[in-house]
């Protein structure tokens, strides 16, 4: 009666794997943009390939290097941290005095040589001006100009602002590389504890196959019962799911290494086109 309760248990929780299975399929055929009329909406997707397991080693200071010149974030924080430091440098020039260079030179008729000088005519600024006519009818011309806005309250609030937007840019960048930072090293940790996860697991499947073997033979010789084989051969079970589990979040564990470094398109042999 425990066999038979065994069994029935067993096929219980085939079926909800297999509710599961499907309930996957249908959200891979989500992620893949699936039209609602295409006909794969109704075939069985069967896996071309199973999950192996490969150990790779992780050097942390690499990835995150990596990850610094390639995520996304970082990229978007920077520019907008250059952004504001060329904001905040025509602001500065905006409130500071200024100071141009005229000169001109053309034909003329005539001879004439004067010199211009103007102290103060607003709203024009002081302008010192020099104007000489050669005799041989060329004509320059040279002035400077200086201003200087009374006040200047706008161009000095507006400077103000411009630094504090670069100040808070700059700690913008800073707290999106400890970001990145903190999700590389979590997700290389993650790869590491996996690849150890799996080492585990397939040791306690070859040990539970071991156990499974004897408690056969025991069987088989009337030392032991089939309750106890039943027991033991649902711990194989559970040892096998454990290291499938173990293989499978090692290779999502991988994937998501590639993600933090910015690189899982290039591990995965995609590309972005561009149109």
């Amino acid at each position: 009666t425990q066999a038979e309760a065994g069994v029935a248990s067993r096929e219980e929780d085939v079926i909800v794997w297999e509710a599961s299975v499907r309930n996957a399929e249908d959200n891979l055929r989500r992620f893949l943009a699936v039209p609602a009329d295409d006909p794969s909406w109704f075939a069985v997707l069967e896996p071309t390939d199973e999950a192996n397991f490969q150990e790779r080693e992780v050097d942390f200071a690499t990835a995150i290097a990596t990850a610094l010149d390639r995520r996304p974030e970082i990229i978007n924080a920077r520019q907008g941290l250059r952004d504001n430091e060329l904001s905040e440098r025509v602001a500065r020039n905006g409130a500071r005095h200024s100071l141009s260079l005229d000169a001109s030179f053309a034909p003329s008729e005539g001879d004439n040589d004067q010199r211009i000088e103007t102290l103060f005519a607003p709203p024009t600024p002081p302008t010192l001006s020099d104007t000489n006519t050669l005799s041989d009818g060329q004509n320059w011309s040279v002035g400077m100009t200086y201003g200087y806005t009374m006040g200047n309250r706008r161009a000095k609030a507006n400077y103000a602002i411009a630094r504090i937007n670069r100040e808070k840019g700059e700690l913008n960048v800073r707290i999106v590389e400890q970001d990145i930072r903190v999700d590389v090293r979590t997700a290389a940790r993650a790869v590491n504890s996996g690849a150890k996860r799996v080492a585990a697991a397939r040791a306690n499947t070859v040990l539970q196959r071991k156990n499974i073997e004897a408690e056969q033979k025991k069987f088989e010789n009337g030392m032991s019962t089939s309750f106890e084989v039943l027991r033991i051969q649902t711990d194989l079970s559970d040892a096998q799911l454990a290291e499938i589990r173990a293989v499978l979040d090692y290779t999502k564990a991988i994937a998501d290494l590639e993600r933090a470094k910015g690189t899982l398109l290039e591990a995965r042999g995609l590309a972005l086109g561009s149109s």
